[in-house]
C-alpha cells in the first residue's frame, strides 16, 4: 500500500520480514549484517556456468544455482565489468511454484554513503500500520485447546486432529525449503523413534510443497512419523492461522487436547528442550 510504512524488529530475521511484506527474496540478506547464520552454503548442490550473453554491449555470465536438492534455483545474469549481478530469476518449487525477477540497474561501486541515507523519516501524509497484521507474532497460548483439523497426509489417507485424543502429541508446523526444518526433522525422527513406546505422538503439518519433493527428502533422511501434505486452501488458512510463517514451530499438546507448550525454530541441540517439556508429561 502507498505512503504506508511498518516498524520491523532486525533480529531474528529482517530479510524474512521482507519476504513477508512483500519484498521478494532479497539477494543480499539484510539479515546477515546483524550477525544472523547464513545457511545458504551448506545448502548448495550445483553452480553451473550455462552461457554467455552480450547485452548493450556487456557481457553476462548465466550462472544457475541449485539448492536444498532443487527445491530452489537462481539464475544470476553477472556482468563481466564489475562481477555484479544485472538480473535474477528465483524458482521456489512448492504446490505452485513461485517465481521472483530483481533486476538491478544504476549500479554504481566504490561510492561514499552517508548518514543521511539511513535517516528517513515519514511526512504526514504516510501511515504508520501494525508490523504484527504482516508477521503474525502470535502463537496459541498455553492451556488452551489446540482447534481441530483435519487434511490429507502425505500417503493421501485422512488425519484429524482427533485421532490423538487422550495421547501427548509433538505437533511441528514445517517446510521442506526451511534449512532449520530440514535441519531439524532428522532429529525428530530419533526422539520419535526413542520415546513412541512411552506415549508420544508426532505429527508434521506441511500446507506448502510439492509432494514429490518432499517424498524424496523423507526416503532419504528415513522420515516414517505422520505428516500433513495439503496443499487446499483451508489447509493453508490453518497453518497460517497457527503457525503465522514462522518455521519450525512446534506445538506440545498434552492428552486432554490443551497446548502445554510452544516451541519456535531448531537450535542445534537435537531439541533437547522439547525433551524437557516432554518429560512433564510423563513422557521419558
Amino acid at each position: 500500500v502507498q505512503n504506508t510504512y511498518f516498524k520491523l524488529h532486525s533480529v531474528p530475521s529482517l530479510g524474512h520480514q521482507l519476504v513477508l511484506i512483500g519484498g521478494g527474496f532479497p539477494e543480499l540478506n539484510p539479515s546477515l549484517f546483524m550477525g544472523i547464520k547464513d545457511w545458504s552454503p551448506k545448502l548448495i548442490d550445483s553452480i553451473i556456468l550455462k552461457c554467455t550473453e552480450i547485452v548493450e554491449g556487456d557481457t553476462l555470465y548465466l550462472i544457475e544455482m541449485s539448492m536444498m536438492e532443487g527445491q530452489r534455483v537462481r539464475e544470476i545474469w553477472v556482468s563481466k565489468k564489475d562481477w555484479l549481478p544485472r538480473k535474477i530469476i528465483r524458482t521456489v518449487k512448492v504446490a505452485s511454484p513461485l517465481i521472483t525477477e530483481e533486476v538491478w540497474s544504476e549500479i554504481k561501486i566504490n561510492q561514499d554513503i552517508t548518514d543521511d541515507s539511513f535517516n528517513w523519516k515519514p511526512t504526514k501524509e504516510w501511515n504508520e500500520e501494525d508490523s504484527r497484521i504482516i508477521t503474525g507474532d502470535k502463537t496459541l497460548p498455553k492451556n488452551s485447546v489446540a482447534p481441530p483439523f483435519s487434511f490429507l497426509s502425505i500417503d493421501g489417507d485422512t488425519i484429524s486432529l482427533s485421532d490423538f485424543k487422550g495421547k501427548v502429541l509433538w505437533l511441528c508446523f514445517w517446510r521442506v525449503g526451511c534449512p532449520p526444518c530440514r535441519t531439524g526433522m532428522p532429529y525428530i525422527q530419533k526422539i520419535y523413534e526413542k520415546l513412541k513406546s512411552k506415549g508420544l505422538c508426532v505429527l508434521g503439518f506441511n500446507c506448502a510443497d510439492d509432494k514429490e519433493i518432499v517424498i524424496k527428502y523423507f526416503e532419504k533422511n528415513k522420515i516414517t512419523f505422520p505428516n500433513i501434505l495439503d496443499n487446499s486452501e483451508e489447509a493453508r488458512k490453518t497453518g497460517q492461522k497457527y503457525y503465522n510463517n514462522k518455521v519450525p514451530l512446534h506445538y506440545i499438546i498434552d492428552r486432554d487436547g490443551k497446548i502445554f507448550d510452544t516451541y519456535i525454530g531448531y537450535d542445534g541441540k537435537e531439541y533437547q528442550e522439547i525433551e524437557k517439556i516432554l518429560e512433564q508429561l510423563d513422557v521419558k
